[in-house]
């Protein structure tokens, strides 16, 4: 395969323009993930039927705001949004603690009261994720999305919105730090001191 730069690699790009791009490694790693998903019985259920990567937008006093949800059906009678996502583990406690680092549930939260917004709508959708190891044999969980999640997430985005109205207002858009910083590095790096002895680095500080 041809490398991704140089002149040869901007002319096909420029052919193939507002086409997605991908090597044949990642076109059969794509279609294994997709197998996987498919073949999950309650996967299954949500994907029987639907509505593929739906666009909806609705107007807040921050401005206009918009998402897109990766799939919308109906289960047992209810509109449900779906999402799919990768992850290296499924797990719950696993995922969950990637969900909170990656700020998932505020990207669910966003999305339910969006749609509700954008239909005119008092009834929530049920929010369920999909998730699928990035690592062969792709194992899939489908996540229903509880309450108490999306009022987490729903607090956090708020108060993001009301921090992005003031920086609007005073045009003071500010980092996350407003004084100087000790820097600090995750415990994991400190090793015991008899490991510095094993090394013979033990008066290294």
């Amino acid at each position: 395969m041809s490398p991704r730069r140089g002149k040869d690699w901007e002319a096909f790009k420029a052919e193939h323009a507002g086409k997605l791009i991908v090597t044949l490694d990642e076109m059969n790693d794509a279609e294994d993930l997709a197998r996987a998903v498919r073949r999950d019985p309650i996967a299954a259920k949500y994907l029987f039927k639907g509505e593929a990567e739906v666009s909806f937008s609705w107007e807040w006093p921050v401005g206009r705001c918009k998402a897109r949800a990766d799939w919308v059906t109906s289960v047992d009678g209810r509109l449900t949004l779906v999402g799919l996502k990768t992850a290296r583990d499924c797990r719950p406690f696993q995922f969950g603690a990637a969900a909170a680092r990656l700020g998932y549930h505020l990207q669910w939260a966003w999305y339910q009261d969006g749609w509700r917004e954008a239909h005119g709508t008092d009834t929530a959708p049920r929010m369920v994720e999909i998730v699928v190891e990035s690592e062969a044999p792709h194992s899939v969980i489908v996540y229903t999305i509880p309450d108490d999640v999306l009022e987490q997430g729903r607090g956090e985005y708020q108060d993001l919105l009301i921090q992005y109205q003031e920086c609007q207002r005073s045009g003071d858009w500010h980092g996350p730090a407003d004084v100087e910083q000790v820097l600090t590095l995750p415990s994991w790096v400190y090793g015991a001191d008899d490991d510095l002895s094993d090394l013979g680095l033990e008066g290294i500080r």
